[in-house]
């Protein structure tokens, strides 16, 4: 019952409005809206410059995304060539260890060798010398037939252990030979993986430091995008101010004052975006959001939230398909990101609860949304200060 007598008043203080306003003399020469409508223009240029910079960042902020996880891979593959460098370099250290010992072992067994043909050739040279030594000799040296015997065996033993010894230490110096071979081809095939291993650690080294020149640049675009953007925002203001001086220049009626209605059925209370500071994803920073964001199903009806005329109706740059409804007492509200309008244009009065649009997600938007605000001599102010939310 108390929303009903309240919505009769509204609708009852509009009808009063409307019939001040129909009595009131219009001062406001044709030229205004001409240069109101000049400045609209220019801000909704400048709007849709920030749009286009906005998106030039987000692509730009994209690629040196891209640039970034690739450097952070090439990095990771530039870590484990480095690990497989350091153990071929420990791998080919170890056959180096492996080869000198092998050629030690080589010198060792070498000498060996030579000191036993020496001591044989000494030994041949005596019998040269002295003459060869027969079995006869070995008989009549023998005290009795088993001394002679045992001089024998023992004369035969001592040339096969002297053959035996030689072909031992020949074959032993052979087999540390091979292995000192496989031992050097190991360690050749080492030099080639690690050769390649280097080679490849430095085309990957140079790909990176592509990639890094590469995202720098991009930084560079970026902070460049930012500031023609941040130029473009700063030249909106400066239209913004001077509309608000046309604006201004304008009679109207005084504002009733009081609150105003919800700008969307009362089903539709879920504010997705407060008024106040917030993080710009674009531009990585925090701006000002100049209204309240509503959350609702796109075809929507918005209403007016007060009686007025309204001043805009038509696309303005960001804010896609916006009205604008000046409520007097330099009092204006904004409706952006509409799907459509209602029969009411620019010049028309309307009153609280009239249908201006329906919701959509013209502009930059993300998603069916209101974006509500409310101005105050050409300053946005917090919606809640006349919404009571």
């Amino acid at each position: 019952m108390l929303r009903l007598r309240y919505g009769r008043f509204v609708v009852l203080v509009g009808l009063l409005l409307l019939l001040a306003l129909a009595v009131q003399p219009r001062l406001a020469p044709a030229v205004g809206k001409d240069i109101l409508e000049d400045y609209l223009n220019e801000q909704r240029q400048a709007i849709e410059n920030m749009k286009q910079f906005e998106q030039d960042i987000a692509a730009s902020f994209a690629r040196k995304s891209e640039f970034d996880k690739e450097i952070a891979a090439l990095d990771a593959q530039i870590v484990v060539l480095e690990q497989q460098i350091t153990a071929a370099n420990n791998a080919i250290d170890a056959l180096n260890a492996q080869i000198g010992e092998a050629e030690e072992a080589i010198i060792d067994a070498t000498a060996r060798l030579n000191e036993r043909q020496a001591y044989l050739e000494s030994r041949l040279l005596d019998i040269y010398i002295n003459g060869d030594i027969t079995m006869m000799d070995v008989f009549f040296s023998a005290a009795s037939f088993d001394e002679y015997i045992v001089l024998t065996d023992m004369v035969k033993r001592i040339m096969d252990q002297d053959k035996e010894l030689l072909d031992a230490i020949a074959a032993e110096r052979a087999l540390i030979e091979e292995k000192k071979a496989e031992l050097e081809k190991a360690r050749n095939d080492e030099r080639i993986i690690l050769s390649d291993l280097q080679a490849n650690k430095d085309e990957l080294a140079e790909a990176q430091s592509a990639k890094a020149k590469a995202s720098r640049e991009e930084s560079m675009t970026i902070a460049k995008l930012q500031a023609k953007y941040e130029a473009e925002e700063a030249a909106s203001k400066a239209v913004e101010e001077k509309i608000k001086e046309e604006l201004a220049k304008r009679v109207k009626v005084a504002y009733f004052g009081g609150q105003f209605i919800w700008p969307l059925p009362a089903n539709q209370t879920n504010i997705t975006s407060e008024y106040g500071m917030r993080f710009h994803p674009i531009l990585k920073r925090d701006i000002m959001h100049t209204g309240i964001d509503i959350g609702a199903p796109s075809g929507t009806d918005i209403y007016a939230v007060g009686a007025g005329e309204v001043i805009f109706r038509g696309w303005l740059g960001g804010y896609g398909q916006a009205v604008m409804i000046d409520h007097g007492g330099g009092v204006v509200t904004l409706y952006a990101h509409m799907s459509s309008f209602s029969a009411y244009k620019e010049g028309d009065m309307v009153v609280a609860s009239n249908v201006i649009g329906k919701v959509g997600s013209t502009g930059q938007s993300t998603g069916p949304h209101l974006h509500f605000e409310v101005r105050e001599n050409g300053n946005h102010v917090a919606p809640s200060k006349y919404l009571g939310k």
